[in-house]
């Protein structure tokens, strides 16, 4: 069983389908805050910004200047020949996808003692 099988069984909600009213309006009102002045130069926390290398929804220059000029302590990772949907990619996707969530998690435990 893949990966996403298990997860999209035990977890139904993160699984991909057509977005709500709700989710639309929530969007919008985060890319408000994300845009709004000195919001990114203020996070505090380590951040790693995980993206498709083909994604034909997200502008993933722009998430990428974010995270290189802008957030003070961003890694990025570009995941190559993957599309926007990640959790929908194949195991060795997935596994670069929580081995680099589990480097996070650990630099952010780290940091917290």
């Amino acid at each position: 069983m893949y990966y996403r099988d298990a997860l999209f069984t035990r977890y139904p909600e993160p699984r991909v389908g057509g977005i709500t009213n709700q989710y639309g309006a929530e969007f919008i009102e985060s890319s408000e805050l994300i845009l709004s002045d000195g919001y990114l130069e203020k996070l505090d926390i380590p951040v790693t910004l995980i993206s498709a290398e083909v994604d034909t929804f997200v502008v993933t220059e722009v998430n990428s200047y974010s995270c290189l000029k802008t957030i003070p302590d961003c890694r990025e990772v570009l995941i190559p020949s993957t599309g926007h949907c990640l959790t929908q990619e194949e195991d060795e996707v997935l596994e670069q996808m929580w081995d680099k969530f589990d480097h996070l998690f650990d630099k952010l435990v780290t940091a917290s003692c």
